[in-house]
């Protein structure tokens, strides 16, 4: 295993089983879950392949999580927040050369579905493609492109409501 610090981050980077998807971890460092909103979660998609780059740039497949979704944000509101970062990455050239598949995984479920359906309201299609002058074309659904402009930016202005349920315990990990 390898520790990095980049930008004040500690990075760990450490081989897996080999038994997954991927064949190296890498673990980045987030401030504290208090502080840690959709603005931080947008910065720190853009940051996995900046960080990528610099330190694995032979990279050719990203598997990450949705980070905020357990902890009480808006799950589709740090999912879009996540890939408004990666699409920030990526637009700007800050991303390994070879990489060709990004995978957001996710171990609920019904979570993970939501987020599926989510990506066909927001992308015409899951391919990103590059135009001659190099310049990263995203076909977007009606109204998601200004979704995506101010994704984890105008976040945080929206209000907030806290509700909190008692559920019988047979629901545990499936919302």
């Amino acid at each position: 295993m390898s520790v990095a610090i980049f930008q004040r981050q500690a990075i760990f980077a450490s081989s897996t089983r080999g038994d997954n998807w991927a064949t190296q971890a890498l673990f980045i460092g987030t401030p504290s879950l208090r502080y840690f909103r959709y603005g931080e979660i947008r910065s720190f998609g853009r940051s996995v392949l900046e960080v990528l780059t610099k330190i694995v740039p032979q990279t050719r497949r990203l598997a990450m999580t949705v980070h905020g979704a357990a902890f009480g944000l808006d799950e589709l509101e740090c999912f879009e927040a996540s890939i408004a970062g990666l699409l920030d990455g990526i637009a700007s050239g800050a991303f390994p050369p070879e990489l060709s598949d990004i995978a957001i995984l996710e171990t609920v479920e019904r979570r993970a579905a939501r987020f599926d359906q989510e990506v066909d309201r927001l992308v015409k299609t899951r391919i990103l493609e590059f135009d001659p002058s190099c310049v990263l074309q995203v076909q977007f659904e009606a109204a998601a492109a200004e979704r995506f402009r101010s994704v984890g930016y105008a976040s945080d202005v929206k209000p907030l409501l806290f509700v909190a349920i008692a559920l019988p315990r047979r629901y545990e990990g499936s919302l």
